[in-house]
């Protein structure tokens, strides 16, 4: 993902969201790159050979000073390219969908496969997280909608805003960095995009790998329109047809998520685990009553 944002940016250096996709990917890089520098100190020690020993001491080091400074970087990344408003978080959404339109391409002729250190566990454990972290972001962007904040939204930089629509510059007061909320939205997407094409391409079920893609890709595209009505509703403050179709979208983007969670094997056996006995308790009420 770090190499890709990287490609991105470079051959895209115009682009808010080639710019976004890859502070998302530095910053999603920063704590595995953490655990592995632990972890390679922490094998030091029980290497027998002194020269094998003290030049993986030297590469965690090493790696340690990039991480730093790849963090710092991330930091005035962001402080930079704070007027990057709603289009860079929409574009990058609209990546994020052409994404996993290719994993279900892949998923289709057998060739998804995992990305190293991807494991089914691991890929799980990052969907909830990420799940989560979505409804976290969606929840702040909604509350902000509410008090009509136009410089967290990301509203106020551009007119126009969204799917093929032409942007026009209006003024604004940039005091505070806009965009922020729905910045936000689009890198929890982004995580939550990886965990689950890592669950897709561990998973040896072929019913779970294309629920779990096509669930996916359903939550992006309500989430693009999550973001599209979340401007418009800023446009039009206290219009109460605006804040009941942002609360409708919304709603979408939450059932989409739960359909996505339930995708997960251990979710689909649990609740069919808890159907079963719930059909059991009825028969059990049946024949007492008989």
């Amino acid at each position: 993902m770090l190499v890709q944002g990287m490609r991105g940016s470079q051959s895209q250096m115009d682009s808010p969201s080639a710019q976004l996709a890859l502070i998302v990917a530095s910053q999603n890089f920063l704590q595995p790159g953490g655990k592995m520098v632990a972890a390679a100190k922490a094998t030091v020690p029980t290497i027998m050979d002194q020269a094998s020993a003290m030049q993986l001491s030297q590469c965690a080091k090493n790696l340690a000073m990039a991480l730093a400074k790849l963090r710092t970087a991330t930091q005035k990344a962001q402080e930079a390219c704070g007027p990057l408003d709603i289009d860079s978080a929409l574009g990058l959404v609209q990546s994020l969908e052409r994404d996993l339109q290719e994993a279900k391409a892949a998923a289709c002729d057998s060739k998804l496969k995992p990305l190293p250190g991807e494991t089914m566990e691991k890929c799980t454990q990052d969907l909830g997280n990420s799940t989560k972290a979505v409804s976290s972001a969606i929840a702040h962007l909604l509350g902000e909608v509410a008090q009509g904040n136009e410089n967290y939204t990301g509203t106020g930089l551009r007119a126009g805003a969204g799917r093929g629509e032409g942007a026009v510059l209006v003024a604004t007061d940039l005091s505070t960095p806009p965009g922020i909320a729905a910045r936000e939205v689009a890198q929890a997407l982004c995580s939550l995009g990886q965990a689950a094409r890592g669950v897709a391409a561990s998973t040896p079920d072929l019913q779970v790998r294309n629920a779990m893609l096509e669930c996916t890709g359903c939550i992006m595209d309500k989430a693009n329109n999550l973001i599209e009505e979340a401007w418009k509703a800023v446009a039009k403050p206290g219009d109460p047809e605006s804040q009941q179709h942002l609360a409708q979208v919304a709603k979408a983007v939450s059932q989409a998520l739960s359909r996505c969670v339930n995708c997960l094997p251990g979710q689909r056996d649990m609740d069919a685990a808890i159907c079963m006995v719930g059909e059991a308790s009825k028969r059990l009420l049946v024949d007492a009553v008989s």
